[in-house]
């Protein structure tokens, strides 16, 4: 090779090889530049971002729509240990021959509808139905005064035999009647749901008077105050769509010897 063209040549190789190193040295001091630090999101950005996303969960649970039904009723005992052993066997054709007959009792008045509330409501969103009334009975009384009111005598006085009403100076209020608390989550695309349900049921028995000594003229005086059943239920359950079930049995104080029994159903359906 002439001395010119192995110069050249030399030449180029040097250039290739100074042209490498200053490559690989402008290569590795870009990697070893830390990155820069994205800044956070801004509050409204973070507010917008949650918005968006409790949207899109709304829209997905709204797809569902939920009805819940629930007999609340009440017969003999001797009728109602029957059904309660058809409702608990698990068996669909014996659950609704159960369920035709206790319709056939309360057309025929041997079983008595004490309440029927019915709910609907979508996938996770909570109802309520109420149906009450509202009762107000006094909590504290003052005694009565005669006209003219005087001191006690310094012997005391006898018993008055005559009881009197007091005259009421707070009262309380107290609901009666029915109430169904229920939020409902959809299951397996709607083939099952899991229930909170709570059922409630307050009547009111009657007044019941209670006799209390006041010390000044001695005498006797009646306080009214109201005697009230309660019967209520916490539960929770999955059940599955359009499946009828027995969720609760109460022993009521009156009448004498009945039971109350609930009944629920429940039926998903998509939304239109």
């Amino acid at each position: 090779m002439p001395g010119k063209q192995r110069v050249a040549m030399n030449r180029i190789a040097l250039f290739l090889t100074a042209a490498a190193m200053w490559s690989a040295a402008t290569f590795g001091q870009a990697l070893s530049v830390p990155p820069e630090k994205t800044p956070p999101p801004s509050p409204e950005t973070v507010k917008m971002w949650q918005k968006e996303a409790d949207e899109a969960q709304a829209r997905i649970h709204t797809r569902w729509n939920v009805s819940i039904d629930l007999q609340m009723v009440a017969m003999d005992e001797t009728k109602a240990f029957e059904l309660i052993s058809a409702f608990r066997s698990g068996e669909k054709k014996t659950v609704q021959a159960a369920w035709e007959r206790l319709q056939a009792m309360l057309k025929s008045k041997e079983a008595v509808l004490l309440a029927w509330p019915i709910v609907r409501t979508v996938d996770q969103a909570r109802a309520v139905s109420e149906t009450l009334l509202e009762k107000r009975y006094a909590t504290e009384f003052e005694p009565p005064q005669a006209p003219g009111d005087n001191p006690p005598p310094k012997k005391p006085e006898p018993v008055n035999k005559a009881t009197v009403q007091g005259l009421p100076l707070a009262y309380e209020t107290r609901n009666l009647g029915t109430t169904l608390e229920v939020e409902p989550t959809v299951l397996e695309n709607g083939q099952r749901v899991y229930l909170r349900l709570t059922p409630q049921h307050e009547e009111l028995l009657k007044m019941e008077g209670e006799n209390q000594v006041l010390t000044t003229h001695n005498t006797l005086i009646t306080v009214r105050q109201p005697l009230i059943t309660h019967n209520k239920s916490d539960l929770n359950f999955t059940v599955n769509n359009g499946e009828r079930q027995l969720i609760a049995v109460h022993k009521l104080a009156k009448p004498e010897n009945f039971i109350e029994l609930d009944l629920m159903r429940v039926v998903v359906r998509l939304a239109e």
